[in-house]
């Protein structure tokens, strides 16, 4: 389904008339409008492309078209496509939260260490995490986040999925809840 990029669209629509293509009306819906994407564009800056954002086009500003990349980008409030790693024996995962707000991570055949980028105060996060056929692998969490009783989860038995949630409350401290685990 397309969806219009601004005012003029509804006030041509195929076979009618739109109910406020003239008059003081439509005037000042066109001003209302073209001033909220203004408003838009300035807040998040604008980019070369169109993008969507909440399935409406808006206009420009920064989102991620097509062959670009997003860079600290708040990401509160809006879905993002989930990235996935999987952790060497040993390795580190970093969740570059301006990239997504949700990280799928498969554990590798031994223990890892997890950390966190690009936090913005206010802002969800989740990470899953598969283990391998072995399981309960150890996490080291990054140091930052307040756990329940102060006591950081362990992962479950091999091939079980836990899921763990986030709250930033600054830029870099974290509360860190338990969502699901042996899945």
């Amino acid at each position: 389904m397309a969806y219009p990029s601004s005012i003029d669209a509804f006030t041509s629509p195929a076979g009618g008339t739109a109910p406020l293509a003239t008059g003081p009306d439509h005037a000042a819906l066109h001003t209302s409008v073209n001033t909220a994407i203004g408003t838009i564009e300035t807040v998040l800056g604008t980019n070369s492309g169109t993008a969507v954002l909440m399935n409406f086009t808006v206009g420009k500003f920064a989102a991620r078209t097509a062959g670009e990349t997003m860079t600290n980008t708040d990401m509160r409030g809006y879905y993002t496509t989930p990235q996935g790693t999987t952790v060497a024996a040993g390795g580190t995962a970093t969740f570059d939260l301006s990239l997504s707000n949700e990280w799928r991570v498969t554990m590798g055949t031994g223990n890892a260490t997890f950390a966190v980028s690009n936090a913005v105060n206010g802002m969800k996060f989740i990470v899953a995490v598969t283990e391998d056929s072995v399981g309960t692998r150890t996490i080291t969490w990054w140091n930052t986040i307040r756990w329940q009783d102060a006591t950081a989860p362990t992962t479950s038995a091999g091939t079980k999925r836990d899921i763990f949630g986030f709250d930033c409350t600054s830029a870099s401290t974290f509360d860190g809840v338990i969502i699901a685990q042996g899945i």
